[in-house]
């Protein structure tokens, strides 16, 4: 049912006098006083606190408020109440339910009830009940249903926001950017939260009703549901399946092929539409952005603003001890021995509410963390965390501010190990939380929130941390202790060296604290600039002496690959050197790592991890840097053809620049918006951006419709985006480029049915063999085998045969436009002959303004490319393509 028109017949005939005929939600206009259109077309959606409109119809009789009495009741599970109707202009009061008529409206046979909920209300779906009684009897009717939500514009409401900005962007907005990569290389991510989706809404509210709270004891999950705090916190739980029916199975490591692969969602009303439809079965997979991004989008359905937070270099803290341990070779190689890990970025929620269990001083921004990572209080979820208790290390605070600290502000304690015992430690207080990003207001740009969770007192070069301030212990902090001793047996019962802070020789450590003096060896490692990926990486190694005399130092370097929150692979690239370094200078060596070292290994959102560790041969006191970074894709440029209109298809031109040193096969343009199957990856509009085969034909074109080109052996595989995969098996031709190009693809956004080659002649083929002209051949496959469902004589066919096969061996620069011409008269003369002359009229003013208009784009197309050995060929191509 549209919601526009949401109405409740009832034909019940009262006393033979009058009956209710019809109950009005007046969804338009509630919906948007509330501020909740688009959510629902199937029930009414408001915000509690503020009235909403019903008007009832009667037939038979006007309603008498004096003889007969009106009274409303709301049902929610196995609570209700009842709620008498009262002639009154005044104003509702929000702390109680209320339903008033004003005086003007009755008497009559039309009766507008404005009901009115309290503003510490459940979220949930109402039953809503009519009983109208007199002296004599009394009628009930089951009017119908509505959804309650919380109400950030209303100021008694413990969401509330005060600026209109900020209730645009944490809660109506359906579209953000998640920040990824590194604090060196931050790039992001566009997101869907799908709010306002068809069924987005009712999986929301089916999370509530499936979730452990609710199935143990409803009546009292629905009255706690009016708390944001715990609303928060049970959809927190509910988005990992670890403990429940939840919406998400997370998988950071092995085959994706059970699933989607995480990198592969970009909204959230997929994952819930699959969700819901799957009888609360989990999704497969899920890492943290997509954890936190489906965690934003039931927020703000539910009427809470909420943002996705980035952390660069955020800890996880496994042992409670807000310490991060890290173990490294003395040859710089990291050892993955700990349990504590430092993830290059990490993904969590902040939400927007007042904390009347703690003070008015840490309402706020509270941090909510669906990744599945610790228990808390025996679930797998995190907070909501006050961010302002954070700030000022409250880290008893609940929920998990210990945790939640750790992540942004945790030590990080670096060891150098050899055989089995320290000889190197080194320790980091500014390494974790180095960033941590939010989409702007109104912007992609990033807005850096580093300083609301660290004390800018502190910043930089922070001095020694004072104690922290606890209060009640918060129920993760409880258990930890038992836990850290337990790990710690069993990480280092092989090596017992390792139990210990302090190594055997006080020489070889060195623990920067307060008031120590300065170190007398130190090193420092730098990239020079972030690496596109097929650029060389450049590194600065400074190794500074401060002693008074003369130094013979062994330098080793290693760089290895990890996963951005896994433990890194072998080294693949090495390199060691013996320095002398004068007395009270400093001494700095470059070095490259060509692109050959990595190619074999690196793979999209892999990290490369790079540490120096340089030891004293005479002393042998060592020192270590490290650095992590990931390498920048190349840039993809799309730019509009010609003007698009809604609806129809659009002509665009996609362009990248590839740095790579090596031929490269067909390329894959995913269109991440559209979809055949929801969910199913392998469903997404896919294009190709064929690569020209020669430096000097860098800028011609390939045209294929709806193909899918998926690079790989010898050969890449074309299927259509709706085909099944055991289908997707034939093998086309393939163009390349070679290093520093730039690959041209002409793509059209409808998709059409695949054309195969054998739907050309064999003359033409001959010609399409070839590697100067193989790029074109899709083009005029397309072509070809399109006019040829509209002609139904060999005639035609054979004419357009020859007219290709003249188009493609034409090299003369003069004749370009004339062939334009020429194949503008033949489509003509064509039509013309075989589809009469009324047809042909109907489509000739169309198709001269289109030409006409077109010959401006080609003329510059064909004097950009006129460097080119095949320009003309070039600009025929996308003349006769653009026009037909």
């Amino acid at each position: 049912m549209d919601c526009t028109r949401r109405e409740t017949h009832i034909g019940v005939v009262h006393n033979g006098l009058y009956r209710l005929k019809v109950v009005n939600f007046e969804a338009e206009e509630n919906t948007a006083s509330h501020e909740t259109q688009g959510l629902s077309r199937t029930q009414l959606v408001v915000r509690r606190g503020k009235p909403f409109k019903l008007t009832l119809l009667f037939r038979g009789g006007s309603w008498n408020p004096r003889s007969e009495g009106l009274e409303l009741e709301v049902c929610l599970g196995g609570l209700s109440e009842r709620i008498p109707v009262q002639i009154s202009d005044r104003r509702s009061c929000s702390l109680a339910w209320s339903a008033t008529v004003h005086p003007g409206d009755v008497p009559s046979r039309s009766v507008t009830v404005h009901l009115c909920s309290p503003v510490l209300s459940a979220v949930a779906t109402y039953r809503l009940l009519l009983h109208i009684q007199d002296v004599r009897s009394r009628m009930s009717f089951a009017v119908g249903t509505f959804v309650l939500l919380c109400n950030p514009w209303l100021k008694d409401d413990p969401v509330f926001m005060p600026l209109d900005v900020h209730t645009q962007e944490y809660v109506k907005s359906d579209y953000g950017l998640i920040y990824m990569g590194t604090h060196l290389n931050v790039r992001n991510r566009p997101w869907s939260f799908g709010q306002y989706e068809p069924g987005v809404l009712e999986a929301c509210l089916q999370l509530l009703q499936v979730s452990p709270q609710h199935l143990r004891d409803q009546d009292k999950d629905y009255l706690r549901r009016a708390d944001p705090a715990y609303i928060s916190r049970v959809v927190c739980q509910m988005v990992n399946c670890n403990d429940d029916m939840g919406i998400l199975e997370g998988r950071w490591q092995g085959s994706y092929t059970a699933g989607v692969d995480p990198t592969e969602w970009s909204g959230s009303a997929d994952i819930l539409h699959r969700w819901a439809s799957s009888n609360c079965s989990p999704v497969r997979y899920g890492q943290c952005w997509v954890f936190a991004a489906v965690l934003c989008t039931v927020m703000r359905v539910l009427g809470i603003p909420s943002r996705v937070v980035t952390v660069f270099d955020s800890a996880h803290d496994s042992d409670g001890n807000m310490k991060i341990t890290e173990f490294y070779t003395s040859t710089g190689e990291k050892l993955g021995l700990s349990k504590d890990s430092i993830w290059n970025f990490h993904v969590w929620v902040e939400c927007w509410m007042k904390r009347p269990d703690l003070g008015a001083s840490f309402d706020g921004w509270q941090v909510v963390d669906p990744t599945p990572q610790e228990k808390s209080a025996g679930i797998f979820c995190c907070g909501p965390c006050p961010v302002v208790a954070v700030q000022r290390r409250w880290l008893g605070a609940p929920y998990d501010a210990s945790f939640v600290f750790a992540a942004v502000d945790a030590d990080v304690v670096q060891l150098i190990v050899r055989d089995g015992a320290v000889v190197g430690r080194r320790v980091d207080t500014e390494c974790v939380g180095r960033r941590i990003y939010t989409k702007s207001l109104h912007s992609d740009q990033p807005e850096n929130l580093t300083q609301t969770y660290k004390d800018s007192k502190r910043q930089p070069g922070r001095p020694a941390r004072g104690p922290a301030r606890r209060g009640p212990q918060s129920a993760r902090s409880q258990t930890v202790g038992v836990e850290l001793r337990t790990q710690s047996a069993t990480l280092f019962k092989s090596c017992p060296a390792l139990l210990s802070n302090t190594p055997n020789d006080a020489a070889a450590m060195h623990t920067p604290s307060s008031g120590e003096l300065p170190p007398s060896l130190e090193a420092f490692l730098s990239i020079e600039k972030v690496p596109l990926l097929g650029e060389s990486i450049h590194m600065c190694v400074t190794v500074t002496n401060h002693r008074s005399r003369s130094r013979v130092l062994m330098q080793h370097v290693s760089a290895q690959v990890k996963e951005y929150n896994g433990s890194p692979q072998e080294s693949f690239w090495t390199a060691h050197k013996e320095l002398h370094v004068p007395p009270c200078q400093a001494l700095t060596l470059h070095h490259v790592i060509p692109p050959s070292q990595y190619e074999a290994i690196l793979a999209g959102d892999h990290i490369i991890n790079v540490a120096v560790v340089v030891k004293d041969l005479r002393t042998k006191e060592r020192v270590l840097a490290v650095q992590e970074f990931n390498m920048s894709p190349p840039q993809i440029s799309i730019q509009v053809i010609l003007l698009s209109v809604i609806g129809r298809p659009c002509s665009v031109d996609v362009s990248m620049v590839l740095c790579v040193c090596v031929c490269v096969c067909v390329c894959v343009i995913t269109d991440r918006r559209r979809r055949q199957h929801p969910g199913e990856p392998g469903a997404h509009g896919s294009r190709v951006l064929h690569q020209p085969a020669h430096r000097d034909s860098a800028r011609r074109r390939a045209y294929c419709e709806g193909v899918r080109l998926v690079a790989g052996g010898s050969g890449g595989q074309a299927a259509h985006p709706g085909a099944r995969q055991e289908d997707r098996e034939e093998h086309v031709h393939q163009g390349h480029v070679a290093g520093h190009q730039a690959a041209h693809g002409h793509v059209l956004t409808q998709s059409q049915p695949r054309h195969r080659l054998q739907e050309l002649p064999q003359s033409l083929r001959h010609h399409c063999m070839n590697q100067t002209s193989r790029d074109f051949y899709f083009g005029f496959a397309g072509l070809s085998s399109r006019f040829k469902r509209n002609v139904s004589t060999r005639w035609q066919q054979w004419c357009v045969h020859v007219f290709s096969s003249c188009l493609l061996q034409t090299k003369v620069a003069g004749l370009s436009f004339l062939m334009l011409l020429l194949c503008f008269i033949f489509f003509l003369l064509s039509s013309l002959f075989f589809k009469g002359l009324v047809q042909t009229f109907k489509s000739l003013r169309k198709s001269l303004v289109v030409f006409f208009l077109l010959l401006p784009t080609n003329l510059l197309t064909f004097l950009k490319l006129k460097n080119s050995s095949l320009s003309t060929l070039s600009a025929l191509e996308i003349g006769c393509f653009r026009l037909y």
